[in-house]
């Protein structure tokens, strides 16, 4: 029966994220379900305060598929948001991770020489953070 009401539920979950932002982060993932990216996309990026992050890194894996310049202004922010959470211990090794996928799409955008800039940036912003650089390091996240 799903055909007959995917329409209606739809419709449905997107009126109630209009009249109400806590909807949004529903409705992005029935739009996820439904495979309708560039909805979702749009979505994200008019309600980037209100979403998860997981909610984010769920949806920049499929969007960067084919978009890989899109996804880099995400990323670069949900780096910030992580190195903020000082009581989150794990926070520079998944900062880590997040900014190796943000590298692979600075490259598959043909942007190589801006996330060497980025790197740069980013290291000076947080050099008093010796074990974050040193996380880097390891990593060979070196501009």
């Amino acid at each position: 029966r799903w055909p007959d009401l995917r329409d209606w539920a739809l419709g449905v979950v997107r009126g109630r994220a209009q009249v109400d932002a806590r909807y949004v982060n529903q409705l992005l993932n029935v739009l996820l379900d439904e495979d309708l990216l560039a909805e979702a996309w749009r979505l994200a990026v008019d309600h980037a305060d209100r979403l998860h992050e997981s909610a984010w890194f769920q949806l920049i894996e499929r969007w960067e598929v084919d978009h890989p310049a899109d996804v880099i202004e995400p990323y670069q922010d949900l780096v910030e948001l992580r190195l903020g959470l000082v009581n989150d211990k794990y926070r520079y090794n998944r900062v880590v991770k997040t900014i190796v996928r943000l590298g692979e799409a600075y490259r598959r955008s043909g942007n190589e020489a801006g996330f060497h800039t980025y790197l740069t940036e980013l290291r000076d912003r947080h050099k008093r953070k010796t074990s974050f650089m040193a996380k880097l390091d390891k990593a060979g996240l070196r501009p």
